[in-house]
């Protein structure tokens, strides 16, 4: 029933204490899983998140990208770099179903906004290639994510993830937006 559904039924699986979920295309980089059970251990943190490398392989563009806890403008962490305990989905539930595009976003700010530990890892141990659903749906996908910013964190509007979006889709061309 979609990328999510297949998340939730991943996470419901899962043996460990911590669960990282990659998705097809992304690697890590050498060390990564080591790096974060090291953070995992010293900081006791319910969600260990990395800085991270944005791929586009048609034209061989390697960017690294600080992530960030500004979540109340967009996505600022990498899904694939965030290693969340066990103990934190069950406490706080999966991913939002109701999410085409965005339920990684919805969840984390959830977690956020329910104070959850969060520690950095600030060099990039993931690899994350452009192309997935939400860049293949990038106006979709922002308007989603804007919802999601007015409903769990109670903003009025979802202002500065308009500007983002704006910003991508003037860099990329408005044929994103059909």
């Amino acid at each position: 029933a979609g990328i999510f559904d297949a998340m939730n039924k991943g996470v419901a699986l899962a043996g460990g204490a911590h669960i990282v979920i990659l998705n097809a295309d992304d690697y890590f980089a050498p060390r990564a899983v080591e790096r974060a059970v090291s953070a995992i251990v010293t900081e006791h943190s319910g969600v260990v998140f990395t800085d991270f490398v944005f791929v586009v392989d048609d034209i061989g563009l390697e960017c690294p990208v600080p992530a960030t806890l500004r979540l109340t403008r967009g996505m600022t962490l990498c899904h694939p770099g965030m290693f969340v305990s066990k103990e934190t989905y069950e406490k706080h539930g999966l991913y939002e179903l109701g999410c085409a595009y965005s339920s990684d976003f919805d969840f984390a700010l959830r977690l956020f906004l329910a104070r959850v530990k969060f520690t950095r890892v600030a060099e990039p141990l993931v690899y994350f290639v452009s192309g997935g659903a939400a860049e293949r749906n990038l106006c979709r996908a922002s308007i989603e994510a804007m919802a999601i910013i007015r409903k769990q964190a109670g903003l009025p509007s979802g202002l500065p993830y308009a500007a983002m979006f704006t910003k991508r889709a003037a860099l990329r061309g408005m044929n994103w937006c059909i």
